[in-house]
């Protein structure tokens, strides 16, 4: 059977932006996040249990639009049920922001101290183009975000974040450059056959691939070699 996400979403006469997706393993339920277009844009999720039934939307980020989400769960937390939620908003001077949560039934209790800002924008140039921009690395208990620096000329950085399970509030680490050119197209994801992430990206020339990997204890990160395997990329860069 199929069960329509749009008819609980608030208003569900129009779209909604950057939607991503986390699992919980414990409670078997897959919690979506996204910018509610019929909120004012604010960052919104809401949880869908096991027998498809969803709880009230919950407002995670209310200052500015959200645009671009990537939510993870934090499997070395799993006992405790810890979500972990990047996004990219126009608060600020287009802020990245990541923000925790604990997990409940149908909803998420987020950190009363609120976000932590992945970086902050500068002069609006700062940007992402609705790609993976967050994965959860068990190996090394952290999430990677992946971002366009505005402050840099548009250069793009990984960052590691940790949370810390007594209030849910988030560690993140200092931005290690992976490409010192203005691209919006990169994706994370987690290759559990090396235990580590894979960073792919658009360079402006080619695609890359790059594996990363961080310590949690300082949260410092370590680039692979990059490995090129198109010569036809469009990076819209802005």
């Amino acid at each position: 059977a199929v069960t329509s996400l749009d008819s609980q979403l608030s208003g569900n006469s129009t779209r909604h932006w950057g939607m991503s997706q986390a699992y919980d393993p414990d409670t078997n339920q897959v919690i979506f996040c996204y910018g509610d277009n019929n909120n004012s844009d604010y960052g919104t999720c809401i949880v869908m249990a096991a027998d498809k039934s969803h709880g009230s939307a919950v407002v995670f980020s209310n200052s500015g639009s959200t645009y671009h989400t990537g939510a993870v769960f934090n499997t070395e937390c799993h006992s405790d049920g810890r979500l972990m939620v990047a996004y990219h908003t126009t608060s600020g001077s287009n802020d990245y922001r990541i923000i925790g949560g604990t997990m409940g039934t149908k909803t998420v209790t987020f950190a009363t101290g609120g976000h932590t800002v992945v970086d902050a924008g500068s002069n609006g140039a700062n940007q992402a183009d609705g790609t993976d921009i967050c994965a959860y690395d068990p190996t090394a208990n952290v999430a990677f975000v992946a971002i366009e620096n505005g402050g840099d000329s548009g250069h793009n950085y990984v960052h590691a974040c940790t949370i810390d399970t007594s209030d849910d509030s988030i560690t993140v680490g200092a931005g290690q450059e992976f490409v010192a050119t203005t691209i919006e197209r990169m994706q994370l994801t987690y290759d559990p056959d090396i235990g580590k992430t894979v960073l792919i990206y658009d360079n402006g020339t080619e695609i890359s691939a790059r594996v990363i990997s961080a310590v949690a204890e300082d949260l410092g990160i370590t680039l692979g070699s990059a490995s090129d395997y198109s010569v036809s990329s469009d990076p819209a860069g802005g």
